[in-house]
Parts: C-alpha cells; sequence; structure tokens
C-alpha cells in the first residue's frame, strides 16, 4: 500500500476500508468505515456514482475523471478502478492520480485558442465561428457593431504598451457591459473590436450605439477620455452576404475614425504635453523661452507669418519624446553615463512618431527628427550635415542649445551670456552653422 498514488479499498456503500499513505497526505482527516463519497465535490457526484455503476457492472477497469475536494479547493483525479473480492465481500480498488496541472493547462490553451490573451474577449477565430453559426434566418434581424480606439498607438508611442493596454482594456470592458448579455463581443486584433448582436431591431441597434457613445465620455484614463469609433450594420434579409455587413459597419466606423482622430490626436498631444511639464516642470519654462528665441530668429532670417508659426509650434514641441524617458534620468545631479545619452537620445525619434500619429502636425515632424544633428555630420539620429539639415532645425539647435547653456541645470551652474556666445562661436561649422551662429548672436540677443 506503498504506491506514489492515493489508494483506497471501499465496499458497495462506498466505505473506505483502507487506504494508503499517499491518501493521508491528500485527505488529512481520512479513517477506515467512513465514507468516500463527501470527499469528492458537489459537481461530480454524478460522475461518481455511473463510475460506481459501470465498475460493479463489468470485471474491467474503469477510467473517468472526478473532482475531489483537497484542502478545501478542487483538484481534478484520473480515477482508476478495478473489482475484486475481500472476504466474500464485494471491494472495489481506486487509484487517484492528480490531474489539475495538467487539466489547468488545457483549460488555459482552449481557452486562449477562443480568446484574446489581454482582454479576456472573444478572438477572430471565435467570433467568425459565430457569425457563421448566426447567419441564420431565426437570428434575423442580425446587428453587427465595429469599434475602432483611437489614438492607441500615439498612447503606446508616449507611454508604453501599458498604458494603450489599459485603454483596450477599458474599451474591452465597456463593450463587455454594454453588448455581453446581448451578443458575442470580441477583439479582431489591435485597435479593432467588434460585435454580433442576434434578433435586435434598428431601432435598438441605434441606441445602443448612442447608449456606447455616452459610455466613451464617462471613461478616461489619467484625465484623457477614451475615444472610440463606432460604426454599425444590420442583416435583414438573409441573402444579405455577411461580408457586405461588414464592409457597411467598417465604412460607417471608419468615415467617423477620420473626422474623430485628428481631434483626438490633438487632445492626446495637450495631454503628453501637460504631463511633461507636471513631471519635468522646467521643460515648460525652457520649451517657451526656445519658442520665444526661434520665432525672433525666423523674423531676422525674413520669414513668412505661416513658417514663423511653423518654428513656434516647433518650439514648443521640440521635446515631447522625452515623455517616454525614464523620470530619473532627465533629473540626474551628474554628467550621464553613455548608456543614459544613448537613452535621452532617443527622445527626438520619439518625438517624431508621436506627432507622425496625425495629421496636424505634419510640417513640424522633420524639424522635431532633426533639431540635434550637427553641422558637421556628427549628430543624431540620422547623422546629417549641412544642408541636409532643414533650416528650421538648424535655427531650433542654436536656440536649444544656448537656453541649455544660460539655465541651470541639475548637473551644473548656469553659464553667462558672454560664455554662451564664446561657446555657440567655438561650436561654429561643428555643431551649429556658423552663419546661423552670428545671426542670431548679433539680431536675436
Amino acid at each position: 500500500m506503498n504506491a506514489p498514488v492515493a489508494y483506497f479499498v471501499i465496499d458497495d456503500e462506498n466505505t473506505i476500508l483502507n487506504f494508503n499513505h499517499r491518501a493521508v497526505e491528500l485527505f488529512k482527516t481520512i479513517k477506515k468505515n467512513m465514507l468516500l463519497t463527501p470527499l469528492i465535490s458537489r459537481e461530480s457526484q454524478d460522475d461518481f456514482y455511473f463510475h460506481m455503476k459501470e465498475l460493479k457492472e463489468t470485471s474491467n477497469t474503469v477510467i473517468n475523471y472526478i473532482d475531489f475536494i483537497v484542502d478545501d479547493k478542487s483538484r481534478h483525479m484520473k480515477l482508476i478502478s478495478t473489482p475484486g473480492l475481500s472476504d466474500d465481500q464485494h471491494t472495489y480498488h481506486l487509484s487517484l492520480i492528480d490531474q489539475t496541472v495538467e487539466k489547468e493547462y488545457e483549460m488555459r490553451i482552449n481557452f486562449l485558442s477562443f480568446h484574446d490573451q489581454l482582454t479576456g474577449l472573444y478572438n477572430r477565430r471565435y467570433f467568425i465561428e459565430e457569425a457563421e453559426r448566426l447567419d441564420k434566418e431565426e437570428h434575423l434581424p442580425l446587428g453587427f457593431i465595429m469599434a475602432d480606439l483611437n489614438g492607441l498607438k500615439l498612447m503606446n508611442d508616449a507611454f508604453g504598451h501599458q498604458s494603450g493596454d489599459e485603454l483596450l482594456i477599458m474599451t474591452s470592458q465597456m463593450l463587455k457591459v454594454r453588448c455581453g448579455k446581448k451578443g458575442v463581443v470580441a477583439r479582431l486584433g489591435g485597435d479593432e473590436f467588434a460585435v454580433l448582436l442576434p434578433n435586435i431591431d434598428e431601432d435598438d441597434l441605434k441606441l445602443m450605439i448612442r447608449d456606447l457613445e455616452s459610455d466613451t465620455k464617462n471613461l478616461s484614463l489619467n484625465d484623457l477620455e477614451l475615444s472610440v469609433a463606432l460604426g454599425y450594420s444590420i442583416k435583414t434579409h438573409i441573402s444579405q452576404s455577411f461580408e457586405a455587413l461588414m464592409k457597411t459597419a467598417e465604412d460607417s466606423m471608419y468615415h467617423k475614425k477620420l473626422y474623430m482622430s485628428k481631434n483626438q490626436h490633438q487632445e492626446i498631444i495637450k495631454f503628453i504635453i501637460n504631463t511633461l511639464n507636471e513631471k519635468y516642470p522646467n521643460e515648460e519654462e525652457h520649451s517657451e523661452r526656445v519658442t520665444e528665441y526661434l520665432v525672433k530668429f525666423g523674423k531676422v532670417y525674413g520669414l513668412e507669418e505661416v513658417e514663423l508659426l511653423l518654428l513656434k509650434t516647433a518650439g514648443l514641441l521640440h521635446d515631447i519624446g522625452k515623455i517616454a524617458l525614464d523620470h530619473s534620468i532627465l533629473n540626474l545631479n551628474r554628467s550621464l553615463t553613455d548608456k543614459e545619452r544613448k537613452e535621452v537620445q532617443k527622445h527626438p525619434e520619439i518625438g517624431y512618431r508621436i506627432l507622425k500619429g496625425g495629421q496636424i502636425f505634419t510640417e513640424v515632424l522633420d524639424i522635431v527628427l532633426t533639431h540635434h544633428e550637427r553641422f558637421d555630420g556628427n549628430g543624431y539620429p540620422r547623422g546629417l550635415r549641412g544642408d541636409e539639415i532643414p533650416i528650421e532645425a538648424r535655427m531650433l539647435t542654436i536656440c536649444d542649445a544656448y537656453d541649455a547653456m544660460i539655465s541651470e541645470r541639475p548637473y551644473r551652474l548656469k553659464l553667462s551670456k558672454e560664455t554662451a556666445i564664446l561657446e555657440l562661436r567655438s561650436n561654429a561649422n561643428s555643431q551649429f552653422d556658423s552663419n546661423l551662429v552670428e545671426l542670431f548672436i548679433n539680431k536675436v540677443i
């Protein structure tokens, strides 16, 4: 009776006649002459009854899976039973092998085959199968909703994928709460969701869309309001193809997304700037001073009003990519290590990606991307040189460097205006455009 699996001998009445040490380890309170059935979960009582019924009717080994209660928790056991005789009475030898881990793994695999891992909603595979199942006369009218989360890539670029994931989860929960009891809610992938609603008329479908639009206004992440573009269609005749139904809903959704995305992009940019200024109060003042220098620079250079507006925008947004940097690096009271410097040098590219997410700041993209390029080609991120660098970026580089030099930083004291001018001149034709340096010194400051 020292087998590595739990072992019981019971009689026709399910009374325990004997057991091994492993059974004691699992079921600490067991003793002879007690019933085995209290050790079995309520959900498995019927399964155990039919297991024993089969065992009593055959001389063969019977195998089933039964849930037993171990330490107040349900454990999934493989139950292997054989009939026997003991002192002229019927006995039954039961071996229990714990299969809980394997069962949980199997359930997890099965769950993931039909569910989205992040949100817990159904996935595209399940959605398509359900669409085929519901595409029948008895389920008409069949409603279809497409939903697209606005600004996801921008949030990922600015705040990391954790923030984007939070927005996806919020959207999924909103859809599930509003639509889950009436239909099938799925995440199709990326920022797209879909809902199937059998036996719903068009008035109720429109009402659900209005409710969802209202729901988004009541949801926010760190004061940023959720923005979801919604489109819908409804199938009223079996002859209508499901592909046409999807296309109608998608077209409706994308039409709204075009309208909403620009507004949402502006809101996210404002949110990023506000967050950046809260994290680094000196950055707001720095950007404002750089912008003031830059606009004055543009005027003395002879730029038109529209170009001056471009410079103003670039000045205010040039460091927006710093939002994605580690907070501690920008507040260090020492010089940066090579690793930290490489991290900080990512901010022009991050800023470029953030601003590229919409279509309202396209004119400043190259300025933001190249404002740390050097005239001699040794800058970053692309190693451009001379006239390859946009004139606006060359201006911004000078304004940015000058303000940094005359401002106090955590790692050094501020320089005097005279010392800063000497630095600008000593780095002309290497870091800076020498012609622009002289114009800046003589006409701007």
